[in-house]
């Protein structure tokens, strides 16, 4: 299995960058209030 088929198993949708993304931006938004 690859690892890509194992989040999409995991998780029932293919990876995809925007959780991440999401993530990123809610963390550092905060951290530099921008």
């Amino acid at each position: 299995m690859t690892p890509a088929e194992l989040i999409e198993s995991a998780t029932g949708s293919p990876p995809s960058p925007e959780p991440f993304l999401a993530y990123v931006e809610s963390k550092y938004s905060k951290l530099y209030n921008l």
